[in-house]
């Protein structure tokens, strides 16, 4: 399965960590919520520049944070599903 929602801004090398869903003694009070913050949110990316034995630079981090609370297929033949909800911005940039 893949997933068919895309970050409300394009994002890479962004924090990632996922928190349990607190509620009810129902199947979905297992679900996990995923907490995303900060990266790079440049539109050209990492760009790879030549200096000092090369490496990989992003012009621009971000300081929002997104959670994602995921849908588990209901068949193997479904794809995942989900939602973003935009959270408050962080106090500072960060990778």
């Amino acid at each position: 399965s893949y997933l068919t929602v895309t970050l409300p801004t394009p994002l890479s090398d962004m924090s990632v960590v996922t928190l349990p869903e607190s509620g009810g003694d129902d199947a979905d009070a297992a679900k996990k919520r995923i907490i995303i913050t900060g990266g790079c949110d440049s539109p050209d990316g990492n760009v790879y520049k030549d200096v000092g034995g090369g490496n990989f630079e992003c012009a621009s981090l971000s300081d929002k944070a997104y959670a994602f609370d995921p849908i588990h297929p209901h068949s193997q033949f479904q794809a995942w599903n989900g939602e973003f909800k935009t959270l408050n911005d962080m106090p500072r940039k960060r990778s």
